[in-house]
C-alpha cells in the first residue's frame, strides 16, 4: 500500500522516519529468498531420505546377522569357539543398534527445525516430527527385543544391567569410575554382555560410581 505526502505528513516524526528507513523487498528479492528455501527444503528431503534408507535396511542386517551367528553356533563348533562366536555377534549387534540410535539422535535435533516447518505451522510440524521419532524408536526397541528373544531360545542371555544396580564382578566389568552416585553401583551401562546359562560369554562394560573421599 502506498501513502501520499499528505497522509504521511499527519503521522508522529518516528512513524514518519521508519517508514522512510523501510525497505520493502524487491519480487525479484522475494524470488530469490524462495528459491533459497526450495533449494535447502531439497537439501533436507535428501538427507531424510539417506536417514530413512539406513533404517530401512537394519532390519535385514539384523536378521542377517543372527542367522549367520545361528548357523555357526549350531554346527559342531568346539567349546572353546562358543565365546568368540558370540563376542563377535555383540560386536556386530552393538556396531548396527549405535548407528541407528545415532540417526534417529541427529534426526531428534534436526527434523524439529526443518525448513519444512516454513510450509507448516510449528507446532503441527514439531507434532509430526515427534511421532516419527517415537515411531523409529520403537521399531529399533521392536528389533532388539526380537534378537535377544531368539537368542534366549538357544539359551544366551543379555546382561544388561540397569542405573542403580549393584556392580557383580562376575558379570559386569567396569571400564571407567564416576562420582555422584552410591558406591558400587552402576552408573551407566557401556555395552551389553551375553551369558550362555551360567557361563559368561562377555561381562557387560559398565560405568561404576565410586566411593566419596572422606573430607578432610
Amino acid at each position: 500500500m502506498e501513502y501520499d505526502f499528505l497522509q504521511i505528513a499527519s503521522w508522529p516524526e518516528e512513524v514518519q522516519e521508519a517508514y522512510e528507513q523501510a525497505e520493502v523487498p524487491s519480487p525479484y528479492e522475494i524470488l530469490l529468498a524462495y528459491e533459497k528455501l526450495a533449494s535447502e527444503v531439497r537439501r533436507q528431503n535428501k538427507e531424510l531420505r539417506s536417514y530413512g534408507n539406513a533404517l530401512s535396511e537394519l532390519p535385514d542386517s539384523i536378521h542377517d546377522l543372527l542367522q549367520d551367528t545361528l548357523s555357526t553356533w549350531t554346527t559342531s563348533l568346539p567349546q572353546s569357539s562358543h565365546e568368540e562366536v558370540f563376542t563377535s555377534f555383540a560386536d556386530s549387534l552393538q556396531n548396527i543398534t549405535t548407528q541407528a540410535t545415532s540417526t534417529i539422535e541427529t534426526l531428534q535435533k534436526t527434523l524439529p527445525h526443518s525448513p519444512l516447518s516454513a510450509f507448516l505451522t510449528h507446532k503441527t510440524w514439531e507434532t509430526l516430527a515427534q511421532s516419527l521419532l517415537t515411531s523409529l524408536q520403537d521399531a529399533l526397541q521392536l528389533l532388539l527385543n526380537k534378537s535377544h528373544s531368539i537368542l534366549a531360545d538357544q539359551g544366551i542371555e543379555l546382561i544388561a544391567p540397569e542405573t542403580g544396580d549393584s556392580f557383580t564382578a562376575t558379570l559386569h566389568r567396569a571400564i571407567e569410575t564416576r562420582s555422584g552416585g552410591e558406591a558400587g553401583t552402576i552408573a551407566e551401562l557401556i555395552r551389553s554382555g551375553y551369558r550362555n546359562n551360567q557361563l559368561v560369554i562377555r561381562p557387560a562394560d559398565v560405568a561404576v560410581y565410586k566411593k566419596s573421599k572422606e573430607p578432610t
